[in-house]
């Protein structure tokens, strides 16, 4: 039993040096903007990418009752759903992100309304942007023989250097 756990632990051992040879890339980010919808409903949005996934929250500053994003990159830009509270979806963000800025247009879940946006990377408030890092691998304990694999991922979330900082 004692031999298995030594040869376990130097197996994890090289996995583990074997993933952090590689270079991790920046698959992702968090970020703050700021803007408005239909140029007079001012909001804060947190959007968060892992790979070609979105994720986050707005609000619209008025209120302050957070709703949900969920969505994915497309060739031309992206595409995010919202839901209130209860789950319900109630409208989309189609649109782009460029030079720290976000345009597009927002319609209902009906598709009966629609209103374009406008929003821009924004700390002011303390705030801070993030880069997200994946790495993955997979390695054979013994390379000649029929012998069990170990996968491993990493994630890990950095805080972005700021030229002001």
């Amino acid at each position: 039993m004692q031999f298995k756990k030594i040869l376990f632990s130097l197996f994890a051992w090289h996995l583990t040096l074997t993933l952090f040879a590689q270079n991790p890339t920046v698959t992702g980010f968090h970020k703050r903007f700021v803007g408005t919808i239909n140029k007079n409903n001012p909001i804060v949005l947190q959007l968060s990418r892992a790979g070609e996934e979105l994720s986050g929250y707005y609000y619209y500053t008025k209120v302050g009752l957070p709703l949900r994003l969920t969505g994915k990159l497309k060739p031309n830009g992206w595409k995010i759903s919202e839901y209130a509270e209860g789950g319900t979806e109630t409208g989309t963000f189609d649109g782009n992100l460029a030079g720290g800025k976000i345009v597009g247009v927002w319609k209902t879940a009906k598709g009966d309304k629609q209103y374009d946006f406008e929003l821009k990377e924004d700390y002011s408030s303390g705030a801070m942007a993030f880069d997200h890092f994946h790495m993955e691998g997979t390695q054979r304990l013994f390379k000649e023989h029929e012998s069990p694999n170990a996968n491993m991922k990493i994630d890990a979330v950095f805080p972005q250097k700021f030229e002001n900082q």
